[in-house]
């Protein structure tokens, strides 16, 4: 078999694995054991570069803005006025403030599949909006951060999804093993990535410390 290393040969590796490269069965629903795979990540997954800044623009008088289309869940919102953003608090939903009054917005929420601010904007202020997005594998999209970096992850959780729809429970097993390791993998080398080395004045050092390696 090939490298893993973009969509087609992922869904060459599912049957190869398997050693059922001339099972239409499996041949023909490759696609949908990568799907039900992805389905999986948003809650399990948390890549650094699924996190994507973009520009929107509100509407004057609206209080809402669609949504981006690849939109998984929100980071953090700011209004951009005179060059300087100024980011907004988040709210719930059903805890957001509103005046019917035109004004600058102070607070947001994620509503159905807009944001929604405390009041309509009393101008097309600038956004700077950052949140997670999908960027699933397709025939237009043959390759993305999680499947170049731990191609493993998509190759055992596809593997796993394909198990179950043959039933074979000792693959299910197998798979679901190997599946849930890489992720745990992935995820504490995710954390240590974004591990920020706290430093700190200490007494008679004449200057800062690093915590972790004692610096």
């Amino acid at each position: 078999m090939d490298p893993v290393t973009n969509y087609a040969t992922l869904k060459a590796a599912i049957p190869g694995m398997m050693k059922r490269d001339g099972d239409t069965q499996i041949t023909e629903n490759v696609a949908l054991f990568i799907q039900l795979c992805e389905a999986d990540f948003p809650d399990r997954l948390f890549p650094r570069e699924e996190e994507y800044d973009t520009g929107l623009t509100a509407t004057l008088n609206s209080a809402t803005i669609d949504l981006p289309s690849d939109y998984i869940s929100p980071i953090a919102l700011w209004l951009v006025i005179d060059s300087e953003r100024i980011q907004l608090r988040q709210r719930l939903p059903q805890e957001l403030p509103y005046d019917s009054d035109s004004a600058e917005p102070s607070v947001w929420a994620i509503d159905g599949s807009t944001i929604r601010f405390d009041c309509p904007c009393a101008s097309a202020y600038s956004v700077r909006f950052r949140y997670r997005r999908k960027t699933d594998l397709s025939d237009a999209n043959p390759t993305n951060y999680l499947l170049t970096r731990r191609p493993d992850i998509y190759l055992y959780g596809s593997l796993k999804q394909a198990a179950m729809f043959t039933e074979d429970d000792q693959a299910i097993e197998k798979y679901s093993a190997l599946y849930e390791t890489a992720l745990r993998s992935f995820a504490n080398a995710e954390n240590r990535s974004r591990r920020v080395p706290l430093r700190t004045d200490l007494p008679g050092t004449g200057g800062r410390s690093n915590i972790f390696n004692g610096e």
